[in-house]
């Protein structure tokens, strides 16, 4: 397999070159690949999907942000505990998802977000 290129299935962003034993992938430019890119329909739907869940996490993030300074109590302690858990978030959600796969991670966060609401609602 020497000096031969092999096509992945994602040949639209890579490309493997083989120069020999133990040969890596590479980037390699390849066009208009932004256009590629769209023109699949699995890549467009998943961009699509991906657009809205972050446009969704960033406008609850800024929101809780910007209420922050009404909810009772300390301004600081109040900042300090949403930082925390927002942190405390992060790595749970990275071991979860890593351990029990996407799926269920997302069923299990959409799961503790409906209790942790509804908890709220009944404390409150």
């Amino acid at each position: 397999m020497d000096g031969t290129e092999l096509e992945t299935d994602m040949s639209i962003m890579t490309e493997l070159s083989t120069v020999g034993e133990g040969a890596t992938p590479r980037l390699r430019k390849r066009g208009n690949v932004l256009k590629r890119m769209l023109s699949d329909p699995v890549l467009k739907k998943n961009l699509a999907g991906a657009n809205i869940a972050f446009v969704c996490c960033m406008f609850n993030a800024f929101l809780i942000t910007f209420y922050l300074k009404y909810i009772p109590g300390n301004i600081y302690h109040n900042n300090f505990f949403f930082a925390g858990s927002d942190i405390l978030a992060f790595i749970i959600s990275g071991v979860f998802l890593h351990c029990y796969g996407v799926v269920f991670g997302m069923r299990a966060s959409s799961l503790a977000a409906a209790v942790g609401g509804v908890a709220y609602i009944l404390v409150g």
